[in-house]
């Protein structure tokens, strides 16, 4: 990874991957066909036993799982959950600076660990 805004890039595109696969039952957003089809071109996200990530994630998923646990959990809150600054303190974070700081740390970790 060359830059912070690379690290992000990836990062998101991991977080997409990774929301799928969290996803539980709701109301569809796509046909039913679409999302089979979505699921098998990807790789598909098979039981836990069998959860098994892209090629093109596996670097950045690999990166991320030598990261500290406060560290994953902060990377986990910013890009797969999506949490509002409201719902910080329920997740364990006193301020909104502490948060917006590991999230730092987490990027710039994940960006040096090369």
């Amino acid at each position: 990874m060359n830059d912070i805004k690379q690290v992000k890039k990836e990062l998101n595109a991991w977080s997409r991957h990774q929301s799928l696969c969290e996803q539980g039952d709701g109301f569809a957003s796509k046909s039913n066909v679409e999302a089979i089809r979505q699921h098998i071109l990807s790789g598909g996200c098979r039981g836990a036993g069998e959860y098994q990530i892209p090629d093109y994630l596996y670097d950045i998923d690999a990166a991320i799982s030598r990261l500290s646990e406060i560290l994953i959990k902060a990377i986990r809150c910013r890009y797969i959950l999506k949490l509002d600054k409201s719902v910080l303190r329920s997740y364990g974070y006193t301020s909104v600076k502490q948060y917006n700081f590991l999230v730092a740390k987490a990027e710039n970790a994940l960006l040096f660990q090369q």
